[in-house]
């Protein structure tokens, strides 16, 4: 029979995490959490209104923990830094990213989104672009990213270096500004087809026509 114990909030919800950390997300219940902690349910219960809200902390310090890692100075910007931050995170706490990416596109991920696109007016020469340009790019940029992310998660990437990952979101980020502020983007109009053919033209190539 587990021994009473008294354990504080702080000590529940630490180890709430590390539950997570281990075997993932579903593993958060009272039971398996009160075995990891050799207690019955009732401190749990008695620290926590109920499982909502020891999830909700569990989440809150998840989220703490990609903020670090979002804002740690890795190269001199702030917005190529959040983008080796998530991926990086992905790749060192797998099971904690998921836990987020299962609270929703409403919960605690999708405030970092909003976070990370605000951090672009940082970088000088983001900042002299019109907010529609930035809007395009940051999206492009965050599908690319959250694509690294899949690759850390599901054990795709074969080089899982820091320099490997910062390396790659700059240059996915050169060429997708170059990209959308030269008009290659824009899918069918006149700037992007006259791009595209003075490209084919330089290397011998038909533009194909469009279907």
């Amino acid at each position: 029979m587990p021994r009473p114990v008294s354990l504080s909030r702080e000590q529940i919800g630490t180890a709430a995490l590390d539950l997570v950390r281990r075997e993932g997300w579903d593993a958060l219940t009272a039971r398996g959490l009160a075995a990891a902690l050799g207690t019955s349910v009732a401190p749990i219960y008695g620290a926590f209104r109920g499982m909502e809200d020891l999830q909700a902390w569990v989440l809150g310090e998840a989220s703490r923990l990609l903020s670090e890692a979002r804002t740690r100075p890795r190269t001199d910007s702030g917005f190529l830094n959040s983008g080796i931050g998530m991926v990086l995170f992905a790749r060192d706490e797998p099971k904690l990213f998921l836990a987020l990416y299962r609270a929703g596109m409403e919960g605690e991920l999708e405030r970092h989104r909003r976070e990370v696109r605000s951090r672009m007016k940082e970088d000088t020469f983001l900042a002299s672009l019109e907010e529609g340009e930035l809007d395009r790019i940051f999206d492009q940029l965050w599908t690319y990213t959250m694509g690294m992310v899949m690759d850390m998660l599901f054990g795709h990437a074969k080089d899982r270096s820091e320099r490997r990952v910062a390396s790659r979101l700059r240059s996915a980020g050169s060429l997708l500004m170059y990209g959308i502020l030269s008009g290659l983007d824009e899918d069918g109009s006149a700037a992007a087809r006259e791009r595209w053919t003075d490209l084919f033209g330089r290397r011998g190539w038909t533009i194909p026509p469009r279907g």
